[in-house]
Order: structure tokens, then C-alpha cells, then sequence
């Protein structure tokens, strides 16, 4: 993409983006004229103020362009996808500023229907998993997996199609291949609509596991799930939309010195682990749609 975009490029690269997700009218920043001509809401003389969003839309739209390809059996078979670059608000966190992948397995899993056969499988549609990169650039919440050490939840502000809250898990510091060759990452392990959120979030998530809380956007995720889902106040007001403390995973990854984990053999290891927790669990409670890091 230029240094540089025009009034009508900037303008047209939101709207892009805006369809490919299929987002809301309310959320959008562009409309459509009688005749089919797009604007900004605010008005195209303000289209300067927009650049800056405008290429984060170009980015958006990459990712989204990869999301085509695996699901048309297009996308080289060797290389992950792209899910972005490291957040700035993970970076303030401790996570090293590196491109953030997502393997095309777990993607396809991830906007399969969902299955009481496959726990993996999770329904989200093709635009929800458009639009996760930037939704991850704002989340709600930031914690310590409480399975896992060596990983980081990612509260969503989003619900799958049960209404399910989205978590994603991270783990910093690895490596993997996308497009010519192997490179350092963090890595997304999956992302799931998280059953039985209250009970799992007031047991498991304990106010020592929070790394960031935003109460507006836990709010709006209250709203979307149709549920008291976070209770109000789970931070003190004066940590809202704070780095409350390092994640654990960032502290263990620099105390062990361990920044060379392969993404294809976690990606393995991780869905075998997965597998076994299914099944101690299925035989107590039946199947669900439980995943790694959770």
C-alpha cells in the first residue's frame, strides 16, 4: 500500500473493509448515498483524519484475503496464516512486537460448524474470523490461562453463534513458517466461544490472573450475550484500561529463557492435550467444546 492514500482511497478501503465483515450499520464509519456513492459519516473533507484507520483496514483486509484462501484450498499448505502484528497493548504487557500466527488447521476448525462429534470444530462464520484482528486490538479482558502457564486469554467482543463469548489463547515467543521461510511469532492457539462463562470466569479467573480490564467493553459484551456474563468492577476504577501486571507466560518465557518453541509441533502437541482433556471430561460430563488454554 502507498506511503500516501487520496481522499477516495481512503474512503474506499474502510467501506472494503466494512462489507468484508459484514459489519453493522451502527459501527460503520462510511454510508452509502442515494445513488450508491460511499462517504464518511463525518464527511469526506474529514477523510484525512481517517488515514490512519484507513491502513489499518489495508491490514484487516490482508488477513482477511489469506481467511479466502485456506477456506479455497489456495493458500500454500506449508505456511501458517499472518493473524496480524503483536498488538500495541500486548506489547505494553511484555510480548515482543513480532507477527502474530494462526495455522490453517486451527482456522478451519474455527468456522466449521460445530460438531458434539468435534470439539474442535467452533462456528464461527468466515466474517466473524475476518474481523478478529481487530477486535484483538481492543479487547475486553487480558489474564493467565488457568490450564496453562506458558499461555494468555484473550476476552473478545464477540459471541459465536450460541452466544458464546470468544476467547482467544495466545502463547508468546515461538516460531513458524509463513510465506518463504521460518520466523518468530506469537502464536494463536485457538479461539472458542467459551461455555459456561459466569461459573468459569468467578471460579478460575481470579482478580491475581487479570493483566487488563476494559469495563466498557465488557458492557458491550454483557449486551451481545444477552447475559450478566462479568460482574461489574472487576478491576479497581483507577486500573480500568490498565496493564495491571506482567502475564505469567511472559514471566515464565523469561525466567526459563525459552524462546524457541516450533508452531507445528505445539500446534500437534496442543490438540493431543486437547483430545485427552476431552476425553477424561466426556466421561464425566458428556461432550463439549472445550479447547487448550482454557
Amino acid at each position: 500500500m502507498p506511503d500516501e492514500m487520496n481522499k477516495r482511497e481512503v474512503i474506499l478501503t474502510i467501506r472494503e473493509y466494512e462489507n468484508s465483515v459484514a459489519m453493522p450499520e451502527g459501527e460503520r464509519v462510511t454510508f452509502l448515498d442515494l445513488r450508491g456513492g460511499v462517504h464518511l459519516k463525518d464527511g469526506d473533507d474529514k477523510a484525512s483524519d481517517y488515514t490512519g484507520h484507513a491502513a489499518k483496514c489495508a491490514e484487516y483486509l490482508r488477513f482477511g484475503d489469506e481467511v479466502d484462501a485456506v477456506t479455497c484450498g489456495e493458500y500454500p499448505r506449508s505456511s501458517a496464516v499472518k493473524f496480524c502484528d503483536t498488538p500495541e497493548l500486548f506489547v505494553q504487557a511484555g510480548f515482543r512486537p513480532l507477527p502474530m500466527l494462526y495455522t490453517q488447521r486451527h482456522l478451519r476448525d474455527a468456522i466449521r460448524p460445530k460438531s458434539s462429534y468435534d470439539p474442535h470444530r467452533h462456528g464461527l462464520t468466515v466474517e466473524q474470523m475476518k474481523r478478529l484482528p481487530e477486535l484483538v486490538e481492543h479487547p475486553v479482558m487480558l489474564c493467565d490461562s488457568p490450564a496453562r502457564e506458558d499461555t494468555m486469554l484473550v476476552v473478545l467482543r464477540d459471541v459465536d453463534c450460541d452466544d458464546l463469548p470468544l476467547i482467544m489463547a495466545v502463547r508468546p515467543d515461538g516460531r513458524g513458517y509463513y510465506e518463504a521461510g521460518e520466523i518468530e511469532t506469537n502464536f494463536i492457539l485457538a479461539v472458542y466461544g467459551r461455555t459456561n462463562f459466569p461459573r468459569y470466569f468467578d471460579n478460575l479467573i481470579t482478580p491475581d490472573r487479570v493483566v487488563y480490564y476494559d469495563e466498557e467493553r465488557g458492557r458491550e459484551l454483557n449486551a451481545l450475550a444477552k447475559l450478566h456474563l462479568l460482574r461489574s468492577h472487576i478491576v479497581e476504577p483507577d486500573l480500568n484500561r490498565t496493564i495491571i501486571r506482567r502475564p505469567q507466560c511472559i514471566v515464565n518465557s523469561e525466567t526459563a529463557g525459552q524462546h524457541s518453541y516450533n508452531l507445528t509441533s505445539e500446534a500437534k502437541s496442543a490438540r493431543v492435550a486437547s483430545d485427552r482433556l476431552a476425553d477424561l471430561k466426556s466421561a464425566h460430563q458428556g461432550p463439549r467444546h472445550e479447547d487448550i488454554g482454557r
